[in-house]
């Protein structure tokens, strides 16, 4: 059960069908003063209480795509307030800027499956001995390291601004590895337009 005490209160969301999610959520929304998201859950927020008819709601809609603007208006104005945050907000979120800048006494955590897990569910496969690293604005150097010690199964949470899952094929193959592994492409998942992708050659990844 959340913790009424807390003022800020971070939700995990499920993506899969965020209108049985916010169903879910109905009193904790109905309760906040201050809603925060990536634009993309905001806007599917909004369309749910259209659908339930509810014109005075009177939380406040506040966008997390700008984190440092998101962490001043936080701190400005003590209020109640929800932070939807895709899967567990302490897994690559937005929960480590927030420990960073608040005491956890205000803060209440409730994780949902990481991109992480959603991806082995759909493959079937056991992930309990995987390793994992993020690329997010970063040399690719790490995943050189990790992949050289040919780990069972590995993800990489690529950065489409440095070249994204090619480069990480690329990187596999320049390294010899490419017959070691099955190598699989993961993007919107949990959303009804999910795509998985699995490569066998450079002439597999979408043009």
């Amino acid at each position: 059960m959340p913790n009424e005490s807390k003022q800020i209160t971070i939700i995990g969301i499920d993506t899969s069908n965020v209108e049985i999610f916010f169903e879910a959520k109905e009193k904790q929304i109905f309760e906040a003063e201050r809603i925060a998201g990536p634009q993309r859950i905001i806007n599917s927020l909004k369309i749910w209480l259209k659908k339930k008819k509810v014109t005075n709601y009177k939380g406040h809609f506040i966008s997390t795509d700008k984190l440092n603007e998101l962490i001043d208006v936080l701190k400005k104005e003590e209020k109640k307030t929800i932070i939807f945050s895709g899967g567990d907000p302490l897994w690559f979120g937005i929960g480590r800027l927030l420990i960073q800048n608040f005491p956890l006494s205000k803060l209440y955590f409730e994780p949902a499956a990481t991109s992480f897990q959603l991806a082995f569910s759909r493959l079937g496969k056991p992930w309990q001995n995987t390793q994992w690293i993020s690329l997010h604005g970063r040399d690719p150097l790490p995943f050189e390291k990790a992949i050289k010690k040919l780990p069972p199964s590995l993800v990489v949470l690529t950065d489409s601004n440095r070249g994204g899952a090619k480069e990480v094929y690329q990187l596999l193959n320049s390294l010899g590895l490419e017959e070691k592994y099955e190598f699989w492409t993961f993007e919107r998942l949990g959303y009804q337009n999910e795509r998985i992708l699995e490569i066998n050659s450079i002439e597999d990844f979408p043009k």
